[in-house]
């Protein structure tokens, strides 16, 4: 009767682990300070960095572009072969809201799929930046506010997409030059997790 009972017990444990199994999501590593933010990193320090409430109230969210058959993220999420990383991930809730929130500079605002393992660069996470204190201030002057000037980094001229973003954050102390030696941005160059952190914890100083 004990070998029967203990064998239950296993037969249960081992019925367990199995379902357990079938339901664990892959959980990426907490974000190490020096290396490169990829997407999915943004998403959750957004979410814990930002009042995204706010976010999604101000008037110049843009809604997200999405297939016809899609009435809504949440359906494209459920739905869409292209978005089964979403739906299998820990990360569904801030992976959900980066995207309704559709900030400049992200794959979304650009028609483009979305990857989370995607490297944000410089030039990219400045745009998010000013996006990010245009809805906070709701305030469309700070795009503008640099027109017509001179930009002190010679990677970064009017002509360029994230001029004015570039200028915004960089006159605030929201970024800094990639290089004090040369004096130039690094638009191209992929944000490092630690200077992100450090931006976000700058900006809502300022707001």
């Amino acid at each position: 009767m004990k070998i029967f009972k203990a064998l239950l017990v296993f037969a249960l444990f081992v019925s367990f682990v199995g379902c357990a199994e079938k339901v664990t999501v892959f959980k990426p590593k907490a974000p190490v300070a020096n290396v490169s933010m990829t997407q999915l990193e943004l998403a959750e320090l957004i979410t814990d960095s930002v009042d995204v409430g706010k976010l999604m109230a101000s008037p110049h969210r843009q809604t997200v572009a999405l297939p016809a058959r899609f009435p809504s993220v949440e359906s494209w999420i459920f739905h869409a072969p292209e978005a089964a990383q979403i739906r299998t991930s820990a990360n569904r809730t801030a992976i959900t809201t980066f995207i309704y929130l559709n900030l400049a500079g992200t794959d979304f605002s650009t028609g483009k799929p979305w990857n989370p393992q995607k490297e944000i660069s410089r030039g990219e996470f400045a745009q998010i930046l000013l996006d990010i204190a245009m809805r906070l201030t709701n305030s469309k002057v700070l795009a503008n506010e640099f027109k017509g000037q001179r930009s002190p980094f010679s990677d970064v001229t009017e002509g360029h997409s994230a001029f004015h973003a570039v200028m915004v954050v960089s006159s605030r102390g929201l970024m800094k030059a990639f290089d004090k030696k040369t004096g130039k941005f690094a638009p191209n160059h992929i944000i490092k997790v630690n200077a992100a952190k450090q931006a976000f914890s700058e900006l809502n100083k300022l707001m």
